[in-house]
Order: C-alpha cells, then structure tokens, then sequence
C-alpha cells in the first residue's frame, strides 16, 4: 500500500498523457500500417488483406523514384548547407562581437517563422519569371549588374531542388549556430591555454582542442536537420506547390491520399518516412542514453 501511495499520483498525473500518446500516436501508426497492407485502393472503404502490394507499386512507380532523387538533392543541400551556415556563424560569434544578443536573436529569428510563412516570402524573391513579370532575387542580380547569376530557380531542371533548400538553410542556421555557439563555449578555457602553452597554434587549437568537442553538437545538429528534410512538406507546397520537378515523398503522399484517394499506396509512403526517421533517431536515442549511464 505504501508503494502505490509513492508512485500512485505521479501514475495519476500522466496517465491522460500516456493515454492521448497511445491512441494519438501509436495507435494512428498501427491503422496506417494496416491500411498500407490492405487493398484499400479507392474512396470506397475496404480493410481486405493485401500485403506488401502497395509496397511493390511504389518500388515500380517512376515518380516514387523521382521523389527520393528530388529528397536526396534536398536533404543533401540543406544539411551541408545549414551546418556550414550556423558553424560559420557561431565561430564569428565565438570570437567575440559588439551587440551579440542582438546578432543571435536576428539569427534565431527566422526559425520563430513557420515554413508556410517563409515558404511564400522566398517563392518572391525565387520567382523564376522573365522579363517585366520578374521578381525578387533576380531583379536585383540584374540592377546590381549581376545578371549572370539570374536562373530559374526551384524550376530548374539539374539544381531545383537544391534552389528549393535554400529557405530551410535560412530558417534552420540560426538554431544550429545556437548549438555550435554553446558548444564553443562549452570546451574549457584551461585546455585552450595548455595547448598555447605547449607551442599549439590557434589554427591547431581548435583543429585538436575545440572541434573534438563540438561533435556531439554536429550529430545532434544532422539528426535534427535531417529528419526534417525527411518529412519536409509545407515549406515544398508553398513555394513549388504539387508540380513534378519539385516533388518529394510528403507531397506524393498527399495527393496519392487526397487527389487519386490511393490510400494504401499513401500509407506505404508514410510508413516508409516514419522508418526513415525512426533510422536517424532511434541509435541516437540509443547513443544518448548509453552516454548519460556512463557518465
């Protein structure tokens, strides 16, 4: 009786929680994984068994190809990207700078915007128009004499992808500047002046001292970024709405589900993006705790 009083209104406390997740989210991912091995191919309901079918569609299917190209340029660009970005800005930061929570909320700013927001902005600035209908970045590569490096944009056919991470590297280098800003700080001024001490140049300081540390601060930072490029959807239907050449998993999901009413073929999608992420965050999860009992 005395264990339950100890554990008892804790038990009380997060049972509504324990309840909401385990409807809301792992029951919602056991019906997606029924419905994805079903043959529930049109609006009409049907839960008659059909296996691994929509899976083997999807394999066969010429856009599901396209999709996984288009997401690999995304994340790709975006990760890369984006680490360089919040690197660059951290260290200039690190160095020491007049006004710096000024500078670190501007940079953090961006992330507070959410991607629909930001995804209409940079559809402006990367109108891919000519002529008296162009917009955004290309007049002003024009009026400022750099007329060259006017393009097309998400529309092109070789980089559109790789056009379309440039909002997310904007929205996301700020948080990850924040990471890498707190693992600067984090490295102990002690093993800097050792290394002075014993003839190490700055260069070498934190080529051997200060970047060891930093990655479980990079790790973080690449699951972070690229489970969201995995799933990224909004930001894609903003600037480049359904249209083919910027398509990813998200969106083909989305109008397998909404516009052909393929559900199973929807299903197996989101199955796969949830295996995906599940790939990048579970040895995480694992690393972190592993890490925690140690020290």
């Amino acid at each position: 009786m005395g264990s339950v009083r100890r554990w008892g209104p804790g038990l009380l406390l997060v049972s509504p929680s324990i309840v909401l997740i385990a409807v809301f989210v792992y029951g919602l991912i056991g019906w997606n994984t029924k419905v994805s091995l079903s043959n529930w191919r049109q609006a009409q309901h049907t839960t008659k068994w059909a296996g691994l079918q929509a899976y083997r569609d999807l394999n066969a299917d010429p856009v599901w190809s396209e999709d996984l190209h288009h997401l690999l340029v995304f994340t790709a660009t975006f990760v890369i990207g984006a680490l360089i970005v919040g690197l660059t800005l951290a260290f200039l930061m690190e160095k020491g700078v007049r006004g710096e929570g000024f500078f670190r909320s501007v940079y953090l700013f961006p992330m507070a915007i959410s991607f629909i927001a930001a995804g209409v902005v940079w559809r402006w600035l990367m109108n891919p128009a000519s002529g008296d209908r162009s917009s955004g970045l290309n007049v002003i590569f024009h009026k400022t004499g750099l007329g060259f490096l006017a393009n097309q944009w998400y529309l092109g056919q070789n980089w559109g992808m790789a056009a379309m991470a440039m909002p997310a590297i904007w929205a996301l280098s700020g948080y990850i500047m924040a990471l890498y800003l707190a693992g600067f700080r984090g490295v102990p001024e002690e093993l800097r002046e050792a290394a002075r001490m014993d003839g190490a140049s700055e260069l070498r300081v934190y080529r051997h001292v200060v970047f060891p540390y930093l990655r479980p601060c990079t790790l973080s930072a690449l699951i972070i970024l690229g489970h969201i490029s995995i799933k990224v959807f909004d930001l894609i239907v903003a600037i480049g709405s359904k249209q083919l050449i910027t398509q990813v998993p998200a969106v083909y999901m989305w109008i397998l589900i909404y516009d052909a009413q393929d559900y199973a073929k929807g299903a197996a999608i989101a199955t796969l993006l949830l295996i995906g992420i599940s790939i990048l965050i579970v040895p995480y999860l694992i690393y972190t705790v592993r890490s925690e009992r140690r020290s």
